[in-house]
């Protein structure tokens, strides 16, 4: 499942299955403590499943500089 260490993959596949009981918006709450989100590669189907991605660290967007 989803774990504190940073992994080598920056995206993850959460099938629906595994959160059915809380449903998905619980489920990217508890994804986002562990540093995750949604990934805005593919269409969001929250029914079969969630894509997720590594959230960016705050040093990770000062690098990245002004957006516009």
């Amino acid at each position: 499942m989803l774990s504190k260490q940073k992994p080598k993959a920056t995206d993850a596949m959460l099938r629906a299955h595994l959160y059915r009981g809380i449903g998905p918006l619980a489920a990217l709450e508890i994804a986002a403590s562990y540093g995750w989100q949604l990934s805005d590669k593919v269409p969001v189907r929250p029914k079969a499943e969630l894509v997720l991605r590594r959230a960016p660290a705050p040093a990770d967007l000062t690098k990245a500089g002004p957006v516009g």
